[in-house]
């Protein structure tokens, strides 16, 4: 048996449209109030694969949810928060740190055959020099710059590494930004809809990005393989944001952002959106924490895995261009 958690989610959504396609009948915990719209978009071309998904409403925060999971199961859990609202900060700890405890102490009394766990390059540790690649040797250090989801992030896989030294079969992904259809206002997606909606300013900063279909691919050969106790860094490109929302823009047929913005610019920005948000309780475009990182060059690494399965991650300008034909045709 399978069983998934965040199904409804970016990543979780395309993976069990993955799971589905190869025949495998597959049970998804959802929140009752959770949309549907991310795997929708999977399904509503291949209606015939609805019937290898069973949908069960739970939560990962609370542990009874979980008691369903039967032994030998192969688990996958997608289930998480992202927020850089400080205003988050307790939900996020509830989310990802309490709910990755429960996941793994079910997964642990239930004697599952293994544990997939999807974390984030953001429980990876930084370098202070920006020449350097992260990798998934790099230390993870405390420091006043590390968002609350950060932080919750690295916790939940503490939580991960702590069942597998109690026995658990457990491996972990840590992908960087995820480019695939899924929510449009939130999550990395928003990029798309806010250069459609004409964005005019750019920051000199740099990340990682890899295809949602990629980081699921590798997640089902990980489940498939032998393999445990390991974490793997998923990444397909490293690009500048500029050359990203040029890559967007393009996609779109509208005008990429010519203005660069400065240190400065993003800090008047971020108070100015956190006063805004204390009158109108409308979540902030931007906070200290993206703006802090708008500036940051991290770079990625992605060897291991490639050496491992001999992966060829698909080309970031070609996942673009999917994802926004998706924009497009959902939004017209």
């Amino acid at each position: 048996m399978i069983f998934v958690t965040g199904g409804t989610g970016l990543t979780g959504a395309r993976l069990l449209y993955d799971l589905a396609r190869s025949g495998k009948q597959v049970t998804a915990l959802k929140r009752p109030s959770s949309s549907l719209d991310n795997i929708e978009f999977y399904l509503a071309k291949n209606p015939e694969l609805r019937q290898y998904i069973h949908w069960v409403d739970g939560d990962i925060t609370e542990r009874d949810s979980l008691d369903i999971i039967p032994t030998g199961a192969e688990v996958y859990h997608c289930a998480g928060l992202v927020s850089f609202d400080p205003a988050d900060k307790d939900l996020l700890y509830l989310v990802n740190v309490r709910g990755t405890e429960n996941v793994v102490n079910a997964c642990l009394e239930a004697g599952v055959k293994k544990l997939v766990h999807v974390s984030s390059v953001a429980s990876l540790g930084r370098n202070s020099s920006e020449s350097l690649y992260i990798d998934e040797e790099t230390h993870w250090e405390n420091d006043v710059d590390n968002s609350d989801y950060s932080i919750s992030k690295y916790s939940a896989e503490r939580e991960v590494w702590r069942g597998i030294a109690e026995g658990l079969c457990a491996v972990i992904v840590n992908p960087t930004v995820i480019i695939g259809p899924g929510n449009w206002e939130s999550g990395s997606m928003q990029l798309i809809s806010k250069v459609n909606n004409g964005l005019s300013f750019y920051t000199e900063g740099v990340s990682g990005y890899v295809n949602v279909s990629d980081v699921t691919s590798i997640m089902i050969s990980l489940m498939e393989s032998e393999i445990h106790s390991q974490r793997y860094l998923l990444n397909a490109e490293n690009l500048s944001y500029k050359e990203l929302f040029i890559m967007i823009a393009g996609a779109l047929g509208k005008k990429p952002p010519s203005f660069n913005a400065s240190p400065l610019m993003a800090a008047m920005m971020w108070r100015y959106e956190w006063v805004k948000k204390q009158f109108t309780g409308k979540n902030p475009l931007i906070t200290r924490s993206t703006a802090i990182n708008a500036f940051k060059k991290y770079k990625y690494r992605n060897d291991k895995i490639q050496q491992l399965f001999n992966y060829h991650y698909k080309e970031i300008n070609e996942s673009i261009k999917e994802t926004c034909t998706a924009y497009l045709q959902q939004k017209n």
